[in-house]
């Protein structure tokens, strides 16, 4: 160890504290989700907890919501559905 100012230098070694935040999804509009979908993706609202359900075409072109159960179901578009920048691409 080399001396600064009369006094040793001592190297530290710094540990991490915590490990990075995981990322995020990144979230986006309803109609920009809508838009995926409609070239194949699958949408899904971050309010709904559970990732199986999400929306996407199905067989008989129709937009539908996919729900835990494995089926397919109507999907009603609600207000609240196209409120917030809360979509993500599964």
């Amino acid at each position: 160890m080399k001396k600064v100012n009369g006094k040793k230098e001592v190297k530290q070694i710094l540990e991490p504290t915590s490990s990075p935040k995981p990322a995020t999804p990144a979230s986006m509009s309803f109609i920009k989700a809508m838009e995926e979908v409609l070239i194949g993706k699958k949408a899904h609202k971050l309010e709904w907890k559970d990732k199986s359900f999400w929306v996407e075409i199905t067989v008989d072109d129709r937009v539908s919501l996919h729900k835990p159960d494995g089926m397919y179901y109507a999907w009603t578009i609600m207000r609240s559905d196209t409120a917030n920048n809360d979509w993500v691409i599964l």
